[in-house]
């Protein structure tokens, strides 16, 4: 079994898909170079998720997304700053969080 810290990394596929199905998005695409609004979205929740709840480095967030790790701090800064003003958005985030991580609680954080 593969860790990172305290995160057994075969669980990050199964947020990736999950994420992925919440948002009605193909999960290849989360990883991927399409720039779609509703792909980027869910992606970047995707990078908070992993950057904010399962403590991960933005160094390894990039390795799994093959990005740099700046562009993960954008996507964690892009999304708590939509946080700050947008309830709508915030509504929706929730909702995920709410799908994902109540769904698999234990899978992603015991």
């Amino acid at each position: 079994m593969r860790t990172y810290g305290k995160i057994d990394m075969r669980t990050l596929p199964d947020l990736i898909n999950d994420v992925a199905k919440c948002h009605d998005v193909d999960p290849r695409d989360l990883t991927g170079r399409r720039r779609f609004k509703e792909i980027t979205q869910a992606r970047h929740i995707t990078m908070w998720i992993m950057r904010k709840r399962m403590k991960m480095s933005y160094g390894r967030i990039g390795i799994v997304f093959g990005r740099s790790h700046a562009t993960i701090i954008h996507a964690v800064k892009s999304i708590d700053n939509r946080l700050s003003y947008d309830k709508k958005f915030k509504e929706f985030f929730e909702g995920t969080l709410d799908i994902c991580i109540t769904k698999m609680h234990i899978k992603y954080f015991s």
